[in-house]
């Protein structure tokens, strides 16, 4: 419709040569079997009502994709899981070297009646810090290697609607509150425990 050239060659002839186009595309992996027998079935499409198919059978090939898929994105949370319980192990036994090194301040802190959340926030504040810290680091390595690795992701599925940079740019607000709203809870109570366990307060 936008061809000018097309349109005006059209307008000169009683009918549309070109036909109608339908493009179905499934939004989920485990919707293309469905979809394919449904096609193929002469009872939903009659013989002769569609002139030219282009899709094959790629029931084997799909089925191996979805393999690949869970056991990337098995093995991503597994590796997602494992960085999680290092960094909070390093945020709590750094808190807790600190707390010890502050015992005899947080001794006076407790003999003039300082209560137990007042010494604790002090703690809790520096184990938000550390995730600000860290989600800030993360993005600043990781997303120039998504924008490295955008062009040859795009090539292998042969679309630009499978641009991860992309999808980082629109959601990345989201992204960065969510990683920061885990991460900070996460610290926090970890350094609650530490503070709570190494300390009597």
């Amino acid at each position: 419709q936008g061809d000018a050239d097309t349109m005006k060659a059209l307008r000169s002839i009683d009918s549309n040569p070109f036909g109608a186009v339908v493009r179905v595309t499934a939004k989920r992996l485990d919707d293309y079997p469905r979809l394919y027998d449904t096609l193929s079935d002469p009872q939903v499409v009659p013989e002769g009502m569609v002139e030219r198919k282009n899709f094959d059978d790629r029931s084997d090939a799909l089925k191996r994709f979805s393999h690949i898929e869970q056991t990337v994105r098995w093995g991503m949370l597994g590796l997602v899981a494992f960085f999680v319980l290092l960094s909070l192990f390093v945020v709590f036994h750094t808190i807790r070297l600190n707390t010890y090194s502050q015992r005899d301040e947080i001794a006076i802190m407790k003999l003039v009646g300082a209560t137990n959340w007042f010494i604790k926030l002090p703690f809790i504040l520096e184990g938000f810090l550390y995730s600000v810290v860290g989600v800030a680091l993360g993005f600043a390595v990781v997303l120039p290697l998504i924008h490295l690795a955008d062009p040859y992701v795009m090539t292998l599925f042969g679309s630009s609607s499978a641009s991860p940079y992309a999808y980082y740019q629109l959601h990345l607000l989201w992204i960065v509150l969510g990683q920061l709203l885990g991460l900070s809870l996460a610290t926090m109570l970890s350094a609650t425990v530490a503070v709570g366990k190494y300390v009597k307060v």
